[in-house]
Parts: structure tokens; sequence; C-alpha cells
């Protein structure tokens, strides 16, 4: 049931994460500076609201409904989107959108853990599931999604995914009606209970409406967000005993090496997106690819690769040779630069139309499937492995804000590859193309050889030798 319900959810998620920058340059004609901002808020506000999400989960509604609630209003931004009408709704349904997400994604991963008592085997089993589940919604949101569009257009590719988000909420409603999952705390709801969530969802949708619509506010609040996040773990750090501010001065560097992670990660939704809409030759075995489906190489790599990695995690710990934390986000990192040393290179493939040659760029993307592999599971690790009982919520919510803010940095990067519409001469689009790129991996090198030189001192903050 939760496999189900997450895969619809993110179906209709990276809908629009994948297919959002083409949508607002082809169909809205916005200029690429415009585009990459816009996705880069509604990025950072998906995974920034899950602490309004979560907030109302712990406080008010409960997890269960919360999840519910989070489906319909999620279902609710896809129709909008699929009415086709201005770009302030396009903002709008975007602003509901990343509200619903709040509610349903953080909810629903919590909520699993309640199945498993302390200790239970099977809890690592049953996230793998879930994991799974994730990426399988990926793959058919990228995989379908670029021929929906293609075939049926806009409008219908936004309502199927509106149709998908209330499967979720029906496949989840079937599911607790069924199997009896406890809650984490027991709510005893009022009618003001309901009247402060819908206060706080539509004070949340305001403010993700301003934020998607002015920059220069967006800009604004996403570094005033940082700083307040920085600010709370210094403060913790100098309050706290010296054994558990030595580790959050290491988790405090880890998430900034994991914000710059993300901030080219992310690439792959902005700039990569159009560079293959644009100049890369998408025929493949006979077939034209769509440009969302090398996203789902990614995602199909994650599947096939992620139980690999867990094998080689697992035997080198049985060995006592286990990889470090900082060590994994060291790998990680030099994963990410090798793709876009990758990516570079691949856009010097040139055909006789002077396109870029497309069979060198799916290494691209199995490449970021292993940084991701080798980065993200272990962030989430490194969070309750570092961070005190008492401050385990906080700083996992600071975690999520550091993807967050590194999207919005990402849609700031994506600059560098922005075509001015005065420029029509496909060669000198791939040269603006390959300077962004060769960019991109000179910030990911820089960033992985000063991670590698920080794990020692990280080693030493933690107390581990390894």
């Amino acid at each position: 049931m939760f496999f189900l319900t997450e895969m619809c959810e993110r179906y209709g998620f990276y809908i629009v994460q994948t297919l959002l920058v083409l949508y607002l340059v082809e169909h809205f004609y916005l200029s690429d500076r415009e585009s990459y901002s816009i996705l880069g808020s509604f990025t950072a506000l998906a995974y920034i609201n899950p602490i309004v999400g979560g907030y109302i989960a712990d406080k008010i509604l409960g997890a269960k409904r919360s999840i519910i609630l989070g489906a319909m209003v999620m279902a609710l931004g896809y129709v909008i989107l699929a009415l086709d009408l201005q770009l302030v709704q396009l903002f709008i349904g975007l602003g509901i959108i990343a509200v619903g997400t709040g509610l349903l994604k953080p909810n629903i991963s919590s909520l699993l853990g309640n199945l498993y008592e302390c200790g239970d085997p099977r809890r690592y089993a049953g996230y793998t599931l879930f994991y799974v589940g994730i990426n399988i919604g990926i793959i058919l949101a990228t995989g379908l999604g670029g021929y929906l569009h293609e075939l049926v257009g806009w409008p219908l590719t936004y309502f199927i995914a509106a149709l998908v988000l209330l499967l979720a909420g029906i496949i989840f409603c079937i599911g607790i009606a069924r199997y009896p999952i406890p809650e984490r705390r027991v709510l005893y709801l009022r009618k003001w209970h309901y009247l402060q969530a819908v206060m706080w969802i539509t004070i949340t949708i305001a403010v993700n409406i301003l934020i998607l619509k002015q920059e220069g506010l967006a800009d604004l609040a996403f570094a005033l967000v940082a700083i307040i996040s920085f600010l709370t773990v210094i403060y913790a750090g100098l309050t706290a005993t010296p054994a558990i501010r030595a580790k959050l001065w290491a988790y405090l560097l880890l998430i900034l090496v994991s914000m710059l992670f993300w901030a080219l990660y992310f690439q792959i939704f902005l700039s990569m997106n159009l560079f293959i809409d644009r100049v890369v030759d998408r025929h493949l075995f006979g077939f034209e690819l769509p440009v969302s489906a090398f996203v789902s190489i990614e995602a199909l790599s994650l599947i096939v690769l992620g139980p690999i990695l867990s094998m080689l995690w697992r035997y080198q710990e049985q060995r006592r040779r286990g990889f470090s934390v900082p060590f994994k986000f060291a790998a990680g990192m030099s994963m990410l630069a090798l793709a876009f040393a990758l990516l570079w290179l691949s856009s010097y493939s040139i055909n006789a139309a002077g396109q870029v040659l497309v069979g060198s760029l799916i290494w691209v993307y199995v490449s970021v499937a292993l940084g991701e592999l080798m980065l993200s599971p272990t962030g989430l690790a490194m969070v309750t492995e570092l961070v005190p009982d008492n401050l385990l919520g906080l700083m996992m919510g600071i975690f999520f804000v550091s993807l967050g803010l590194g999207a919005k940095l990402a849609g700031t990067i994506a600059n560098c590859a922005a075509i001015s519409n005065r420029v029509n001469d496909l060669s000198a689009i791939i040269s603006i193309y390959q300077h962004a790129f060769r960019l991109y991996f000179m910030i990911g090198g820089s960033v992985a050889l000063l991670s590698l030189l920080l794990i020692k001192p990280i080693r030493n903050l933690i107390g581990t030798t390894r």
C-alpha cells in the first residue's frame, strides 16, 4: 500500500519536475533564465514545505489525514496546470503542488516506520521496497511523460497526473481501512484543528506563489532560510556538550557539501534537459527518445546499482573496513564531477547534422545515479548517527532544507547555460553548453577535492578511525 501510494505521488511530481522547464520555454515562451529561476524555486519549495507538512501532521491532523489531504491538494494543483491558462495560474498550481508534497512526502515516510518495532530486521526490507516504488514512479513519469505531452498535449498530461494522485489517495484510504497502522501520537480533533490546518495551508500556498512570482523575493527568502538554518546549527553546537558539539560541527560541514552536490545534481532537470532538447540527436535503435526519458536512465540505474552498492557497504563492514560517512560524501561528489566531465566530453561528439550523439550520454546518467546512491542515503543515516535524539527532528528538517537550498542554487548556476533568443546557430549553442558543463565539472571537482581533504578532520570530529 505504501509502495503504490508513493509510486503514484512520485509519478505526478516528476511529471512536473522533468517537464516544467520545457513547458515554460516552449509553451509560455519564457527565457532560459526565467525558467531556471522558477523551476529552482519550485524544487526548493517542494523540499522546504515538508517542515509545514510535518508540523500539521505532528500537532494538528496526524500523519494519515495529512497524507490523504496532501494527495487531494496535489491533485488540485495538477488540475490547475491542466486548465492551460495564464502564467499566474501556473504559479498558483505550482504553489499548491509544493504544499501537497510537503503534506504527503515526509509523513508517508515516517508513518511507514510505525509498522516496525525497534530493532525489527524487516524495517530495512520494507524501506527498500518503498524506495523501489519511488523509483518506479519516477521511471513511469520520465518514460511516459515525454511521450504523453507530445501525443496528447500539455493539459491532458497534467490532468492524467491529477487522476494518478487521486488514485494514490484512494489506495491509501483502502490501506488504512484494512490494516491497523498506528499513529505516532493520538490526536483528538475538533473543528478548530481543521480550521487551523486550512489556515496554515492557505498561508503557505500564498507565500509559495509570491516566491515563485517574484525572483528577488525568492532570493531573499531562501537566503534568510539558509542563514536561520546555519545559525540554528551553530547555536545548538555552542549550547551542547563538547562531544555532541564536535558531531554537530561535522554535521554542518557535511550538509554544506550536500547542498553543493544537489546544486549540480538538479541540472538534470534544468540545463541538461534543454541541452538534450535543443542539440542532441535523440534517435536510438530507430526510436526517438523524449527528453524526459534520460532522467529515467538515472532512476533505473538507482534500482539496479542500489542493491550492489548496499552489498559492497555490508561486505566492507563485515571485514571491519567500512567506509566512513565523509568518505561516502566525497565519493558521491567525485562521481557527480565525473558525470559532468563525461557530459562535457560528450558534447564534442557531433554528427554530420551538427547534433551531439546520444550514446555517450547514457554513462553520464549512470554516474549521476552512483553519486546519488553514495551521498543521499548516507546523508539520511548521517543525521541519525551524529545528532542527539532531542535535536533529531530539527536537524533532519535542516538536512532537507539543504536539499531545497541546493535546488535554488541549481537555478542560479544553470544561468551559465542560458541561451539567448538571439543565438540561433547550432554550433554557437553547443559552445555555450560546453562552457557551462566544463564549469560544472570544475565546481564539482573542486568540491570533491575539498571533501577528500575534509575526510580526516570530520573523522576526528565524529570520533571514528574509519
